[in-house]
């Protein structure tokens, strides 16, 4: 006898993967706008757009000048889900474009590092995203994370910790992962550790170069 799902079955969720995928579906132009990936996307909302502008500073594709925008973008939207406002992307950002050999290197090349952690991706520990402390904490961190990547730093690694801690974050917001939120938080936490360190090791520098040529 044939069987039929039950009538409550819902189809499951599509991936993270699969809607970066979906980014190029009959793209043709040579230079993509963010407004369209914004549309292509529409379906999973303003925390698959900024995990997708947290993508450049830890995949090795080339899109220099961009992490002082989009950290000035995430600051804004931190502020904003902390004082529980909607969020809201700015024109001049929606307007700028892309080439399409470059965003499909970069979906192809992301496409992959984000098959590997979905899979650890699954609904737990949810009170960490509900009610006002947590979704100030939240943007709060995600304020921080901004203010981190828009420091014109052109040291290693000063962008790829808070851009992982953007996706981390955003990622276990979407699919409401607690633990994917505290691992945010954790690189959130050792990105500005590692800036404090810089700072620190640069005021001794300069204070040693003073008394060289003092």
């Amino acid at each position: 006898m044939m069987r039929f799902p039950p009538a409550s079955a819902s189809p499951p969720s599509p991936r993270l993967s699969d809607d970066l995928q979906g980014i190029l579906a009959g793209e043709k132009r040579t230079r993509v706008p963010l407004a369209r990936i914004l549309r292509a996307i529409r379906g999973r909302g303003f925390l698959l757009f900024m995990v997708f502008l947290s993508l450049p500073f830890i995949i090795p594709v080339p899109l220099p000048g961009i992490s002082t925008p989009v950290g000035i973008l995430f600051m804004i939207f931190g502020l904003r889900l902390a004082f529980g406002r909607r969020p809201f992307w700015t024109r001049w950002l929606l307007r700028k474009r892309i080439a399409l050999p470059t965003l499909q290197k970069l979906i192809n090349r992301s496409s992959r590092f984000v098959r590997w952690f979905e899979k650890f991706l699954r609904p737990r520990m949810q009170f960490l995203q509900h009610g006002m402390l947590f979704r100030g904490i939240n943007g709060t961190v995600i304020f921080f994370c901004g203010l981190a990547l828009s420091l014109p730093i052109p040291i290693p690694a000063s962008n790829f910790l808070p851009g992982m801690a953007m996706i981390l974050l955003c990622a276990g917001m979407m699919e409401k992962d607690g633990l994917f939120i505290l691992c945010g938080y954790f690189f959130a936490g050792i990105s500005w550790i590692y800036l404090i360190i810089l700072a620190l090791l640069g005021k001794i520098g300069f204070e040693q170069l003073l008394r060289f040529w003092g």
